[in-house]
């Protein structure tokens, strides 16, 4: 769960909400939800081509997959 960002390992503090928990010891908690949105979704921004995409060039919105894969995704 670790490795799918489900949950994250911390170290305990001995305090807050470590209080019970001896410190230095390890523990788990549920990862914190991204922040980004809808907007994070989005493939261009992660896209490696996006320097060399443009509304009329080979690499564009019209002919990228995941661009139109992504606008079909029910929100």
């Amino acid at each position: 769960m670790v490795l799918d960002k489900v949950l994250e390992e911390v170290k305990s503090t001995g305090e807050g909400e470590f209080s019970a928990i001896r410190s230095g010891r390890v523990c788990y908690r549920v990862a914190a939800a991204s922040q980004g949105g809808m907007m994070e979704g989005i493939p261009c921004g992660v896209c490696p081509r996006i320097d060399e995409c443009s509304p009329d060039g080979v690499i564009s919105p019209n002919t990228c997959v995941y661009y139109k894969k992504w606008l079909q995704m029910d929100f």
